[in-house]
């Protein structure tokens, strides 16, 4: 780094430039060098990194650009390998900023100026394969163990070139050289179950960085939310990292004097007055070059006022120390001085032969493509993702009683509900139908629980993402496979539990598997539906909403309840729901017998059916009993009784002037009775006739409306097209469910 700046410098321009800097510049032994003896590599050494005339800035939704890095000045300097480094800064001032913009992980905004790595632009290959980045946030898969944790991702980061023998080794290198030996049968665990203490999910977090065993180690506020006593275990093994040659550059807030003591070099940020942007105030040693740095300013170390030198420097640009008290001030006093001259004279000197080839021009600059950012194929991803967290999920009681026992208690409170021995009844029908509405409605509403686990697994998916674990449909099918093993276990025992019970459903194994099937495949449109539109939202509150508003619209517009209206009618084709509730009344009603009056003791007589007419008046001051099924049967019997038994009930005399059997010329000519009615005198219907129809009414009914919405009837339909149609909801929702993760990752600017 170019504080101690220039260190790597070997010109004879830069060793003039060295001496007269004076005592701020200290010469750097030999380079270090670490390999790993597991990968069978050479040795390597760390990376110097190079700034020039780098600025940040980002548009503005009104027009324009804000900058956020460099505004007053831009940032030049040089990071040198083998040294822990600081970026520190008041509050706002762009230190994860800075560091995301070194680390190429900004996805917005604009960056110009030059960021070398020893010398040259890195490839997107470089990037992936020279650095390791750990995030402030410990992003872990809390259903892991520890090694489980490095080995999956090692399976993933890591070259193909390398056999999983090499990995596994590797692993347990990192392992032993992380401290994490005594740990690594320990599961991570989560907000539900104990796991690894604070130090060591960060210690994770940097052995996940260090599988690849980088040349540059970026961490963001390595000790966020840990102790004392760990902060200092976790940076003296970062430090450690340091010396065996890595360039370590760490973003840091406020840290104890010991800690900083570790750091070789800082670089020190403040916010401008004009543009309100990070520039450097110093870039160069730490420890007494920065306390002398800020003396000579004429700002005083009062040992009873700060604990450290660290604490000095923050109260100076934050302006808690007396003095100067206008960040341009300090900002243009550095690039003033010697070692600001310096830094930008050393830089300028490595970026030269860049800037000579692209002629001057060192702006807007763009990653280069060349190499692979992933480091396997879609197979390898796929398979590794299937394997670890499919073990992990169904050893995961939380998993198990969510996706399956769920569905168990869901079919037994149906069955305790509405299983009935007597159900060859129209209250039975009735019940029949609106189970298979009930199980349309709550596979489509129970996807909700989905939700929490995407929102909470989406940290850890976009951290991996970035570090080039996985490509994004790897994970999207690899999670998907995981879910539709347990839709299948939940559709058999659900459909087990139910089906049978429920005393109207169609008996025969055919219908049996056929609803299970059915149960299945809606199922999976279901979730892929609801994991579609919730991947890319914020919130669980938010992705729940979304979720249950569109299944809600399904509902309204499936064509059980009522007609749907015309300009909705468009939706209906695509409606999940729709397409499942016709595959369930399809393979219940069609080419069946519904024996709907068998279990009816005692169906209305004509004459009480007529009483019952009589009093529709007055139904409170009537006897007449009001039981649907004896209603509804005494209706049904009607057309299948002899016509003197009709004249009996109803008008006696003409039982007499009719004659038995009914003169039916008397009916047609005198009388006038319709067509209808002479077919029916002349040929009365059986029940078995009419019980053999019923499933085509039924058929014929829904889905309610005459619009174009419902014009073509469930009768209309094969049972195969419906789920042809849902198969076809399904894929097209699937590849929303891609595109909506690969927007969740977007979505999360840098």
């Amino acid at each position: 780094m170019a504080g101690p700046a220039g260190k790597m410098a070997t010109d004879a321009g830069v060793d003039e430039m060295e001496e007269g800097a004076g005592s701020m510049m200290a010469n750097l032994g030999p380079s270090k060098s670490f390999a790993s003896k597991s990968l069978g590599e050479g040795e390597k050494t760390g990376v110097q990194i190079t700034l020039y005339d780098l600025t940040y800035k980002i548009p503005l939704p009104k027009g324009g650009e804000r900058y956020l890095l460099g505004g007053l000045e831009p940032l030049t300097g040089t990071l040198d390998p083998g040294n822990m480094i600081a970026l520190m800064g008041s509050s706002g001032a762009g230190k994860s900023t800075l560091m995301d913009v070194i680390s190429k992980r900004k996805t917005v905004g604009i960056v110009d100026g030059l960021i070398l790595f020893d010398g040259h632009e890195p490839t997107h290959g470089e990037i992936g394969r020279d650095t390791g980045y750990v995030e402030q946030q410990d992003t872990l898969w809390g259903t892991f163990t520890v090694r489980e944790m490095i080995m999956y991702t090692a399976l993933l980061k890591m070259s193909s070139k390398y056999s999983r023998a090499q990995k596994s080794a590797r692993v347990d290198e990192v392992i032993e050289q992380m401290g994490l030996v005594k740990s690594k049968n320990t599961k991570i665990g989560g907000a539900l179950s104990r796991g690894v203490s604070g130090g060591e999910a960060k210690r994770i977090s940097i052995a996940l960085g260090l599988l690849n065993n980088p040349r540059i180690l970026f961490l963001d506020e390595p000790t966020s939310g840990l102790d004392s006593a760990t902060s200092l275990d976790v940076m003296g093994t970062v430090k450690d990292l340091a010396l065996e040659g890595r360039t370590v550059l760490t973003t840091i807030h406020q840290p104890s004097g010991k800690i900083f003591s570790y750091y070789d070099g800082i670089i020190l940020l403040s916010r401008d007055v004009d543009t309100r942007s990070g520039n450097i105030v110093y870039f160069g040693e730490a420890g007494k070059a920065l306390k002398g740095y800020f003396e000579e300013q004429s700002f005083t170390y009062d040992p009873e006022e700060v604990d450290n030198i660290a604490e000095f420097v923050l109260n100076i640009i934050s302006g808690g120390v007396k003095g100067p008290q206008g960040g341009n001030e300090l900002i243009l006093h550095y690039h003033e001085s010697e070692i600001g001259e310096l830094n930008h004279n050393i830089s300028e000197g490595i970026a030269r032969p860049v800037l000579d080839e692209k002629g001057e021009s060192a702006g807007g600059q763009k990653l280069k493509n060349t190499g692979s950012f992933y480091a396997n194929g879609f197979m390898t991803e796929f398979l590794t993702i299937f394997a670890y967290k499919g073990k992990s999920q169904f050893t995961d009681s939380f998993f198990i009683a969510s996706r399956i026992g769920l569905w168990l208690v869901s079919g037994l409170l149906i069955d305790s509900l509405y299983a009935t021995p007597n159900s060859n009844t129209p209250q039975g029908l009735i019940i029949v139908i609106a189970v298979l509405f009930i199980t349309v409605f709550i596979t489509g509403l129970i996807t909700v629980i989905y939700i929490p686990g995407l929102i909470i697994d989406k940290p850890v998916f976009i951290r991996e993402s970035n570090d080039g674990c996985y490509r994004t449909i790897s994970y999207v099918c690899a999670n998907y496979c995981i879910e539709a093993i347990a839709v299948a276990c939940s559709s058999i025992c659900y459909s087990s539990v139910l089906y049978f019970a429920i005393g109207g459903m169609t008996r025969t194994a055919g219908a049996f598997f056929f609803f299970m099937f059915t149960h299945f495949v809606y199922s999976l449109t279901a979730i892929v539906i609801t994991l579609s539109i919730a991947a890319p939202l914020p919130s669980i509150e938010v992705s729940s909403g979304a979720v249950a508003v569109y299944a809600l619209l399904n509902v309204a517009i499936m064509g059980f309840l009522s007609e749907v209206p015309v300009w909705w009618g468009w939706a209906v084709f695509i409606s999940y729901m729709r397409w499942g509730f016709a595959a369930f009344m399809i393979n219940q009603f069609e080419n069946t017998t519904v024996n709907l009056c068998g279990d009816v003791k005692n169906p209305m007589s004509i004459s009480e059916i007529m009483g019952l007419f009589g009093s529709l008046g007055n139904l409170e001051g009537s006897s007449a009993s009001l039981n649907i099924n004896n209603i509804v049967c005494g209706f049904l019997e009607i057309p299948t009784l002899p016509p003197q038994e009709i004249f009996a009930e109803t008008c006696p005399g003409l039982s007499t002037f009719v004659g038995d059997p009914p003169n039916y010329q008397l009916l047609n000519t005198t009388l006038r009775c319709n067509e209808d009615i002479m077919n029916l005198i002349e040929n009365p219907l059986t029940l078995d006739q009419i019980y053999a129809n019923l499933g085509t009414a039924i058929l014929n009914f829904y889905p309610q409306g005459d619009n174009y919405a419902s014009s073509r009837k469930f009768i209309d339909y094969d049972k195969w097209w419906c789920i042809g149609f849902l198969a076809c909801i399904f894929a097209a929702f699937f590849v929303a469910y891609w595109f909506t993760s690969k927007l969740s990752i977007r979505l999360v600017k840098r």
